[in-house]
């Protein structure tokens, strides 16, 4: 075992322990999880009942005008008729009430999790029985990772994507490559931008494979809803368009793009005047350098991706994805999970190189950032779901909330700058 990668592992297991510890202690003090959790403490696991809520009713593209690709919703369908569950005639709070034994189901997913990313990893490179202590702390790690804890507080449906994630960077198939980066479009739409891993290789044939099998999984499944489908494209334009649909509160809570940033400051109802900045120009200024790079970012790849593994390929496509902006949300960070054994374990050494990564996953994945609050609101009384009664509220700006989108912005630079120089990633 590499003492440098078990010292590392350690540590970092260590810290991810020391701030759980301290969730607990605080919602059992206070009643409520803490920033960078969402600030509306009666809303946890939402995500998962209202997405059920409105699938159940048939109405998700034209009275809840869903984003949500026709095969969640589907997804959802067969597993409300495998466990028999009722139509949600009431709201989707009370929805919740009636089936909270479904977490359990959603808990152990995601706790599994880790294992299917360990295992499929490690079926790729090392046998099984080998770096098993260092595959048990990044275990540690990954599950309490603050994107998993984030995303597992809200109950988001992203956790399906890391896992067909997971297996795209172990399958040496291209046809089931193909299969699987159609199956994540279908999941998420900005996944499309996996599609131009095919075009970095000049491999026209299956690129135009995904297009095809994308389009073939949308329509069926599409077809075996009970609302018409197409409400998806006049849906999707909405939200990408709408400019107010979160609250400045929602978008620094747990950002994954500088974007976050720019969307608060030109806000005309920002809280934040203790700046005393031009927000406009700021605001201008951090858009167009996200812009700018995305654009040098999708030229470069298309010029030097071809000579990238097939790990490196798809992780430099993911960070693109990750500094997209506010639509693409904080969850995108679970993203980079999956390629944490080929940073971490899989390697007897760390190139100089590879340390670089190796801080930015450390940053990017660490808890003990949100531990330091920058800027604290009272946002007064609530309900917390949670602990089933009314509590005083205190919202914040963690470190970490800061520091991400600008972190996620610098690997974006760091890896743009190594793919220019044919350089290795991972």
């Amino acid at each position: 075992m590499n003492s440098k990668n078990y010292f590392l592992l350690s540590t970092f297991a260590f810290m991810q322990i020391i701030v759980v510890i301290y969730y607990i202690y605080y919602s059992l003090e206070y009643g409520y999880l803490p920033s960078p959790f969402i600030n509306d403490k009666s809303n946890s696991f939402m995500d998962l009942y209202n997405t059920m809520c409105w699938s159940s009713r048939g109405e998700y593209y034209s009275i809840w005008s869903s984003v949500y690709p026709p095969i969640n919703f589907l997804l959802l369908q067969m597993l409300q008729g495998v466990f028999s569950l009722d139509v949600c005639s009431g709201s989707a709070e009370v929805y919740r009430a009636d089936y909270i034994w479904l977490m359990s189901m959603y808990f152990l997913m995601v706790f599994l999790l880790p294992f299917f990313i360990i295992r499929a990893s490690g079926n790729y490179n090392i046998s099984p029985d080998k770096y098993t202590i260092q595959k048990i702390l990044l275990y540690v790690i990954i599950i309490l990772s603050p994107s998993v804890l984030f995303t597992l507080e809200r109950g988001n449906l992203i956790f399906l994507s890391v896992l067909v994630l997971v297996y795209l960077l172990s399958v040496k198939s291209e046809k089931h490559k193909v299969l699987l980066i159609a199956l994540l479009i279908n999941l998420k739409p900005y996944f499309l931008l996996l599609s131009i891993y095919y075009l970095a290789r000049r491999d026209f044939k299956n690129f135009f494979r995904v297009v095809t099998f994308s389009g073939l999984i949308f329509i069926v499944t599409g077809a075996l809803l009970e609302e018409n489908y197409w409400l998806f494209f006049y849906n999707i334009i909405g939200f990408s368009g709408h400019e107010s649909l979160f609250s400045n509160r929602e978008v620094l809570s747990f950002p994954s793009s500088v974007s976050s940033f720019s969307y608060v400051l030109s806000s005309q109802d920002s809280f934040l005047t203790f700046l005393n900045i031009s927000s406009d120009f700021v605001s201008i200024i951090i858009d167009l350098t996200k812009y700018t790079l995305l654009i040098i970012a999708v030229i470069i790849y298309l010029k030097n991706g071809k000579f990238l593994n097939v790990q490196e390929g798809f992780f430099y496509l993911i960070i693109i994805i990750t500094n997209l902006g506010i639509s693409v949300g904080g969850y995108s960070l679970l993203l980079y999970l999956p390629f944490l054994p080929y940073i971490f374990i899989l390697r007897k050494d760390l190139p100089t190189y590879n340390i670089v990564l190796v801080l930015f996953m450390v940053f990017l994945n660490s808890s003990m950032l949100d531990l330091v609050n920058l800027y604290s609101q009272n946002i007064g009384a609530q309900f917390s779901f949670l602990a089933n009664r009314m509590v005083e509220v205190d919202w914040s700006i963690t470190l970490g909330s800061a520091l991400r989108p600008v972190l996620n912005m610098l690997l974006f630079i760091f890896v743009i700058y190594r793919v220019n120089k044919n350089k290795n990633i991972l």
